[in-house]
């Protein structure tokens, strides 16, 4: 049975892309000044970092569970701060005055 699709991963897909591609202006002007050793460590550096997300990203979607998954039972504390949690922000959601205004009278 295959998992969910990796879209909905909470590790983003672009993660290991962004340190080559925000900072490729920092390993250009390492390279530029001469620092070889540098730009070489912070590719290295991001290379190391994809594949540790790559990684944990296939562990999650790709690869076939070890055994039968049960849902663990959810405890009455669980469900209550669950629920909690919920209300809360379906009400900061719905009605934020309350909160804006007491951010507005502490500032």
């Amino acid at each position: 049975m295959r998992r969910a699709c990796p879209v909905a991963s909470p590790v983003p897909p672009r993660l290991p892309a962004a340190p080559p591609l925000r900072f490729r202006g920092i390993f250009k002007a390492a390279v530029d000044a001469g620092r070889y050793d540098l730009a070489i460590v912070g590719v290295l550096a991001s290379v190391v970092g994809a594949f540790y997300y790559l990684r944990v990203v296939m562990q999650m979607y790709v690869r076939d569970p070890a055994g039968e998954e049960v849902p663990a039972p959810l405890r009455p504390s669980e469900a209550l701060a669950i629920f909690a949690a919920a209300a809360a922000t379906l009400w900061i959601g719905f009605f934020p005055s309350f909160l804006l205004a007491l951010a507005h009278r502490l500032a």
